[in-house]
This record gives structure tokens, C-alpha cells and sequence, in this order.
């Protein structure tokens, strides 16, 4: 039997269902990413509820819960959340898609908790869209503090060791024999990095080549830290949409 569930969700993937309808994949803070199927969606006299479902976008939900893995069926839904910039900007448009793909490659379903990653993302996405100037920093931020979220961050309290070893997350004296590490002064600038607020990250003394870095590390460590994360295509796009 199902019983109707209400929460917040961010429409963090969308897939085409039939002629009119689509199934939604909304991320949840306590049921992690849940596929609901929103019939009539894409008709010609649904525009205004077409709206609602665009990828990042912030709404509350009814639907009916199964209490089972499948596909739900929504039953209401409203916009939590108008956003004013991010529908209009190509540079946010990147952003946001970069932020919501890496976030779905970390947690599908119920498999991983995301009490600590739903306001994560929700936060963030509300603080790209109030920004006048995009913050080169922001991607850099999200994706360690994502890593931060999932329960997978090294200890960066007391950084011993010229390396930080990004397949074992420890600290090391000499250089191990690959070459998947941080260098201790790059570990400093990761610290510095997830102690920041939003509203500091631009502040932060970070140039194009120590970015690059260390969002290609969190690639690399969230690659070994998680046997099911995938790369995300969306990096490239954003990277080259901003310049960096």
C-alpha cells in the first residue's frame, strides 16, 4: 500500500516518459535520490507545471511512496524556491549542471545518507544565483565539501608529511609511486578551502593552476574512495565556459 510522502527536493535529473510525461529523479535530504513519474508534464496545456521541472530547481513534493525501490508516482508539487539568475546565465547554467551531476554520481537512491549533502547543494545553488560575478573558487568549494559530506575527507588537522596520498587519504614523508598526490603546501590550501564560508571562498588565494589542481583531485580521490563514481562530463564544458 502506498502512503503519500511531503518533503523538499532539487530536480536533479530528468528523463523522457512516453509522449507527455517525464520521470523525475528528485534528490532528497532523507531518501536520497528518488525517480517519481510526473504524467502530462511536456503537453501543450502543462507549460506552467513543464517549469517546475528544470534541472536544479527547488520545489515541494507530494508523492506517493511504494516503500520499495521502483518509481513513484507525484501527486502534487510546488516551487520552494524562484530562481532570478541561473535560468539566464550560460556561466551558472555550467555551473549548475556540474554541481548536479557530480552530486548524483556520489549518491544514488538510499545507498549513501544525504542529510549532510542536500542543504549542501541547495545552499549552494541559492548562493550562485544571488552572485553578480561567478566565483572562480565556488566549484573547487563544492566538490571538496561534498567529499567533506559523504564521510570520505582526510584528517587536514594536523598535516604531516611533504604528501597527502590521495588512494590511502594519509599523509606520507616521501613521495609514493604513483602520482595521485597533494603536496602538504596544496593540503594547506585544502584546509583553508573547507573552513571557508561561502561568502569568503573568493577571497581565498587560489590561482588557475592551483584550481585546476585541486578540482582534479577531488575527481581522482572521490574515484578511489567511491567504487561506483564516475566522472563527470560536465566538468570540461564548465571549465571551458569560464576559462579556467
Amino acid at each position: 500500500m502506498s502512503k503519500l510522502k511531503h518533503c523538499e527536493a532539487i530536480i536533479i535529473k530528468c528523463v523522457k516518459f512516453k509522449e507527455s510525461s517525464i520521470i523525475a529523479h528528485l534528490f532528497t535530504s532523507n531518501d536520497g535520490i528518488v525517480p517519481v513519474l510526473v504524467s502530462g508534464v511536456r503537453s501543450i496545456n502543462n507549460k506552467g507545471k513543464a517549469a517546475q521541472f528544470q534541472l536544479g530547481q527547488i520545489l515541494d513534493v507530494v508523492y506517493y511512496d511504494r516503500e520499495k525501490e521502483g518509481v513513484m508516482r507525484l501527486k502534487e508539487s510546488a516551487i520552494n524556491y524562484h530562481f532570478v539568475s541561473i535560468p539566464f546565465q550560460i556561466q551558472k547554467i555550467a555551473l549548475t549542471q556540474y554541481f548536479l551531476e557530480i552530486t548524483r554520481n556520489c549518491i544514488y537512491q538510499t545507498a549513501i545518507s544525504s542529510g549532510d549533502i542536500y542543504p549542501l547543494l541547495k545552499n549552494t545553488l541559492i548562493h550562485l544565483d544571488h552572485l553578480i560575478e561567478i566565483q572562480v573558487n565556488l566549484a573547487i568549494y563544492y566538490i571538496w565539501n561534498l567529499i567533506h559530506g559523504l564521510g570520505l575527507a582526510p584528517y587536514l588537522d594536523d598535516i604531516r608529511g611533504e604528501y597527502l596520498d590521495l588512494q590511502s587519504g594519509e599523509f606520507c614523508v616521501q613521495m609514493p609511486s604513483h602520482q595521485s598526490i597533494l603536496t602538504s603546501a596544496m593540503a594547506r590550501k585544502l584546509k583553508e578551502l573547507l573552513e571557508a564560508e561561502f561568502t569568503d571562498v573568493e577571497l581565498l588565494q587560489i590561482d588557475a593552476r592551483e584550481r585546476k589542481t585541486l578540482l582534479e583531485s577531488g575527481h581522482q580521490y572521490l574515484n578511489y574512495h567511491l567504487s561506483y563514481f564516475r566522472l563527470p562530463k560536465s566538468a570540461d564544458i564548465f571549465r571551458e565556459i569560464l576559462r579556467w
